[in-house]
């Protein structure tokens, strides 16, 4: 598990959820596209337990996890 913290502004559940769902849905250089496409791609590789996840409150800050398999899980 992979996590990154920022105390800074926030945002809504609803627009936390689009960056994941929806990635570049505003053109490509829309926020969210990166994430998006690496959530897309753990999942392919490794499963619906895996991939991205964002908590986040406005005016409280945001918390993103990036949930990787340990090991031995990786195909060539």
């Amino acid at each position: 598990m992979l996590e990154v913290i920022d105390d800074g502004m926030g945002m809504s559940a609803g627009k936390a959820a689009h960056i994941l769902e929806q990635g570049n849905s505003g053109g490509e250089h829309s926020p969210g596209y990166g994430i998006a496409n690496v959530n897309r791609r753990l999942k392919l590789l490794f499963g619906e337990g895996y991939g991205v996840q964002i908590f986040s409150a406005l005016g409280i800050g945001t918390q993103v996890s990036i949930r990787i398999p340990g090991s031995g899980i990786l195909r060539e």
